[in-house]
């Protein structure tokens, strides 16, 4: 028999081995120094792990909790044109206007959105609406100025 792989190490600490592959395990281990010794080194491990005390900084279970939700509460990372569409509410249309704004990615001829990259495009453009805004009421005073003259 070769040397204990690390499976049947595990298998074998964990008892979860037919009985006629822990037969050969235990005769290799008679004759190998070098795996009894590693075998010793897993027992002495596992012993000193599970002798730890259990223990959770305050919160920090709630925060990983929501965290987690957080994350597996999304849809996948990557969206669709279609997708980004409806993220946005917006018609499929606008999605291919804006690709000259928009961050995306060219995946094998596809046309594909990081989430996290339209997020931050969105926040980026938030940002500067107010400076938008300012100059759209502008530009609407001077046409509703000149409309009345």
């Amino acid at each position: 028999m070769k040397h204990i792989t690390e499976e049947q190490f595990v298998s074998y600490l964990y008892q979860e081995m037919p009985q006629d592959a822990k037969l050969m395990v235990e005769n290799h281990l008679n004759g190998c120094p070098e795996c009894r010794a590693l075998l010793e080194g897993l027992q002495n491990t596992i012993v000193a792990v599970d002798s730890l005390p259990d223990y959770c900084p305050e919160g920090a279970l709630e925060r990983l909790s929501s965290q987690f939700e957080a994350k597996t509460a999304t849809k996948s990372d990557i969206m669709t044109p279609e997708e980004l569409a409806e993220m946005l509410k917006v018609p499929l249309s606008t999605i291919y206007e804006l690709l000259t704004d928009l961050p995306y990615l060219n995946l094998a001829g596809q046309i594909r959105f990081r989430r996290d990259s339209i997020n931050h495009w969105l926040e980026l453009r938030e940002h500067n609406s107010h400076r938008d805004a300012k100059i759209v009421y502008e530009d609407m005073s001077v046409r509703l100025w000149r409309d009345a003259i």
